[in-house]
Parts: C-alpha cells; sequence; structure tokens
C-alpha cells in the first residue's frame, strides 16, 4: 500500500537517485566531480521551493549525528530522518513533491548505509559522512538559488 509521503511516481526520478547514491555514498576521485553536479542539480532544482530554513534544519539534523564504529545508535538517528520529512509532507502540502523527492533520497541512502552496517560498521561509517557531505553540498547549491 503507497503511503501519502511516497514518490508521486515519478519512476525516472527514483531510478536516478537509485543510480547515483553508490557512486554518493561511495566518493573517489573518479566520480567526485558527477556527485558534485547532482547535488547542484537537486539543490537548483529539484529541491528549489523549500525554504532554505526547512532545508538546513534538515541537515543540522544529520550534520549533528556523530557516527561510529562502536555503537549504531547513529543509524537508528539517521534513519529517523524519514519520518521527520514525512511529517513535513503532509504539513506543508504546497511544497509535497520536493519533500517527495528529498524523502526519497533519504530512504535510498539509509537502505544503502544499512545494508553494509551489519557486515563492515567503518565501510557505514564512512558511507554515511560521505552522504553529510553530499548533504552539504545540496543545502550551499540551494542557498543560490533561494529566496528566503
Amino acid at each position: 500500500m503507497k503511503k501519502h509521503y511516497e514518490s508521486g511516481g515519478n519512476n525516472k526520478e527514483l531510478d536516478e537517485i537509485k543510480k547515483m547514491m553508490p557512486k554518493i555514498l561511495n566518493i573517489e576521485k573518479k566520480n567526485v566531480l558527477e556527485v558534485i553536479d547532482f547535488a547542484e542539480k537537486i539543490g537548483t532544482q529539484k529541491l528549489r521551493r523549500i525554504p532554505s530554513s526547512k532545508l538546513r534544519k534538515f541537515y543540522d539534523y544529520v550534520n549533528d549525528i556523530e557516527a561510529n564504529e562502536d555503537d549504531d545508535k547513529w543509524f537508528i538517528e539517521f534513519a529517523f530522518l524519514k519520518p521527520k520529512i514525512a511529517y513535513n509532507i503532509g504539513k506543508d502540502r504546497e511544497i509535497q513533491n520536493e519533500l517527495r523527492y528529498l524523502h526519497n533520497l533519504v530512504e535510498e541512502a539509509i537502505k544503502e548505509i544499512e545494508a553494509s552496517i551489519e557486515t563492515n560498521k567503518e565501510e557505514a561509517v564512512e558511507k554515511f559522512n560521505n552522504f553529510k557531505k553530499f548533504f552539504e553540498s545540496i543545502v550551499a547549491y540551494h542557498r543560490t538559488v533561494s529566496k528566503n
């Protein structure tokens, strides 16, 4: 059953997120520019209508999470970003599509990181830290077009 906060059916966007997520979480010299370009596209186009204060609030939540290999509590905190975004989808109807896109992006990151957390905690922490860098880039590019 599809929930009201799930993607509105734009499979092309979801496919693009799924294609890019391994590159985002495993940033290397050979793909760093592609990852940065994708962050620019998201910040300046896909999330453009989200108020910068709201996007910054989500980023600050992620940025405040301190990941470490000795404890999985950081992953639990990260996973709770999903319902925070879902709440805002229901609350802010005029920007639902943008928030759904962000929700899909975060959901894919959570899935990828969860897949590696049980087998290689060090790798999971590195993937999370790469996502934080990527999210920071989205916020930076978003600020260049934001009106508020």
